[in-house]
């Protein structure tokens, strides 16, 4: 056997490969999802505050999240991550604002 045959039909084209053009994979439903979940987390309800923290972190213009490709997706998701929303310091129990019957005994 020589060392001249190719293994596994993993020959060398006689023709270069075409270059395939950049195309971005559009932004999937789990995404969308993943990011109104973070959105809602900021309690973020105005529609304007939303698009602009997303478009700061895309780079972008947007008209909507649909608008997003899946990679600045990821990338929003992974800003919105690092930069959580600050967690309370109590629980709802300690931040009543009434006395409770045992308050007052």
């Amino acid at each position: 056997m020589t060392m001249d045959t190719p293994l596994f039909g993993d020959e060398m084209p006689s023709t270069p490969p075409v270059a395939s053009t950049t195309t971005h994979d559009p932004v999937s439903d789990w995404q969308v999802d993943l990011l109104r979940k973070a959105l809602d987390a900021r309690e973020l309800t105005n529609q304007n505050a939303r698009r602009a923290l997303v478009e700061e972190h895309a780079g972008r213009s947007l008209t909507s999240l649909r608008d997003l490709t899946s990679e600045e997706a990821l990338q929003v998701i992974t800003a919105l991550g690092r930069k959580a929303a600050p967690a309370q310091s109590g629980s709802s129990w300690d931040e009543r604002e009434d006395d409770t019957w045992i308050d007052r005994l």
